[in-house]
């Protein structure tokens, strides 16, 4: 029977060779033709001599070796093969090599997979990219969720503090051109000024950011990537460890749904802003191009997505009349252009949005893009928003009035407020999953509720 000492003063031999326990059967020290020492067992399986490495000597020590080696007796005796089992743990691809793969496989829309690859390289991949897929637990998933919201609200707070300090270093020198009298250093001022204002603010938002929807949407993508392995690896994966459980304290984050919209006053304010920026003079302050402007009423008029009204092209305008009246549909293509859904869309126009691309095609020659850019391309997100920020803000509207609020959450709250069922409202702005967020139903429930007392008072 093998002992301590016995371990320690094999030799080589120059030839390898193999030493029994005789305390545990199958149990032996191999010594390698250097001088390596290492422990296997031998056993049979199936009618089969087998043979599993369990380590390598001092870095195993022979008491060690002899409780690994009785795990492994037991696992035969339930007919599991050890040696198998470590051939495939060989074979187990790491979290990121499954999920490099899980990206190259997904079939989803171009600007879908480049979010689902931030998420997972991000925020996945530097806590469990190393790990074997058998090896990530839930609760391993639970810890990320956790940081998360720290994380983000300390890299918003580092963006805008750094922000804030170009704008006090953009002010010192406007400050200083003052004092020697430099032609146009007062507009230089003013605008340093204001720029300093809007860091400040920025920064007083990513000090409140919580980070906690993101949270969220990070533990999703990575729930949908297990449920893909869970069928590519079923021998390594079998229960998702990304999955929401209530029951084990693995909770959602709340999330606040936006709900805003604006009232009537403040459409007509923010359409008369959209008229003045429109009709001042082309390099004056505050000015916006009829592009602009049109774009904007085409989201306040039709509740379409920036991204529709952006990605709209006259040749996607299916124009006809029936009865007399203008019939146009608008198509847009899948994933193409930006857009971010699969499947090919349609829309009827109404009156308003037919008025808006007509006089479009004035400007446009009826070719191209519906709403392109000064330089006659794409217009992008950035574009859209930065603009319309400046006639929100001369509308005197708050900061959360974003183009989408004033558009598409106003014009289905209005619709379901006018009595349209809200199946029907989901059908025209296509989002009839999500219509119900932002269509204020309390407020037609509360009508309903008033109708439905007058009548049993018999007032009506």
């Amino acid at each position: 029977m093998l002992s301590t000492a016995t371990v320690r003063a094999a030799k080589t031999t120059g030839n390898r060779y193999d030493l029994a326990d005789g305390k545990v059967p199958g149990l032996q020290l191999r010594v390698g033709a250097a001088g390596r020492k290492s422990w296997a067992l031998m056993y049979r399986i199936g009618g089969r001599q087998r043979r599993v490495v369990l380590g390598t000597y001092p870095s195993v020590s022979l008491k060690q070796a002899r409780t690994e080696a009785q795990k492994q007796i037991a696992a035969v005796s339930r007919g599991v093969d050890p040696a198998h089992e470590r051939q495939k743990r060989v074979d187990e691809p790491t979290v990121a090599e499954a999920v490099g793969e899980y990206l190259r496989r997904l079939d989803r829309a171009p600007r879908t997979v480049a979010t689902y690859k931030q998420r997972l390289t991000a925020h996945v991949l530097p806590a469990l990219g190393k790990r074997r897929l058998s090896e990530v637990t839930p609760e391993q998933v639970r810890k990320i969720h956790r940081a998360l919201p720290d994380a983000a609200r300390d890299a918003a707070v580092t963006k805008a503090t750094k922000a804030m300090k170009t704008a006090q270093v953009e002010l010192k020198d406007a400050q200083a051109r003052v004092r020697a009298g430099r032609r146009k250093a007062a507009a230089r001022l003013a605008t340093a000024l204001r720029r300093l204002e809007k860091a400040k603010a920025a920064l007083a938002r990513a000090k409140s950011t919580s980070g906690k929807v993101g949270a969220n949407r990070v533990v999703e993508t990575l729930r949908a990537f297990f449920s893909w392995a869970t069928v590519e690896w079923p021998g390594y994966v079998r229960e998702n460890p990304a999955r929401f459980n209530k029951a084990a304290g693995f909770r959602r984050n709340a999330e606040d749904l936006r709900t805003a919209t604006i009232t009537q006053h403040q459409r007509r304010s923010l359409l008369a802003a959209i008229a003045d920026a429109e009709s001042r003079p082309a390099k004056a302050r505050g000015h916006i191009s009829k592009t602009y402007a049109n774009a904007f009423r085409m989201a306040i008029f039709t509740g379409m997505r920036p991204v529709d009204i952006r990605t709209m092209r006259h040749e996607n305008i299916r124009r006809a009349i029936d009865g007399g009246e203008k019939k146009w549909i608008a198509e847009w293509r899948a994933s193409g252009d930006g857009r971010t859904k699969k499947a090919n869309q349609r829309r009827t126009l109404n009156s308003a949005a037919i008025e808006l691309i007509e006089d479009q095609a004035q400007l446009t020659g009826g070719l191209g893009w519906v709403f392109p850019n000064t330089a006659g391309k794409q217009v992008s997100s950035g574009q859209l928003s930065r603009t319309f920020q400046r006639v929100r803000d001369a509308a005197g509207l708050a900061e959360d009035v974003t183009l989408y609020v004033a558009g598409r959450h106003t014009y289905v709250s209005e619709a379901v407020m006018a009595g349209v069922p809200l199946a029907v409202v989901g059908a025209d702005v296509d989002n009839a999953s999500a219509v119900h967020r932002y269509a204020h139903l309390e407020r037609a429930a509360a009508g309903v509720s008033e109708e439905v007392l007058r009548r049993l008072r018999g007032e009506g």
